[in-house]
């Protein structure tokens, strides 16, 4: 569990509000600072539930893959449903 365990969506989605924390996802994993991305990526996620670049990151973190594509497919989006809880 932990950072790559289940993340709970605020009750109404708000992806305004998630925009400032995919930038520092973005600039941290960039950077190499997996740990400061996944707590960033689950924010995003926190308030875009449906957020498909923070479903693509936060599963190649947790797989310790690296993340050169955003792009998501039925596995990947089942994948990442299960980071979702409720």
């Amino acid at each position: 569990t932990g950072l790559c365990g289940p993340v709970t969506p605020e009750a109404r989605r708000t992806p305004a509000a998630a925009a400032p924390y995919v930038e520092v996802a973005e600039a941290e994993q960039a950077a190499g600072n997996r740990e400061t991305a996944l707590v960033a990526w689950r924010e995003v996620l926190r308030w875009d539930s449906r957020n498909p670049r923070a479903r693509a990151a936060l599963k190649a973190l947790c797989r310790g893959a690296p993340t050169t594509s955003a792009r998501t497919g039925p596995e990947e989006e089942a994948a990442a449903d299960s980071l979702l809880s409720g």
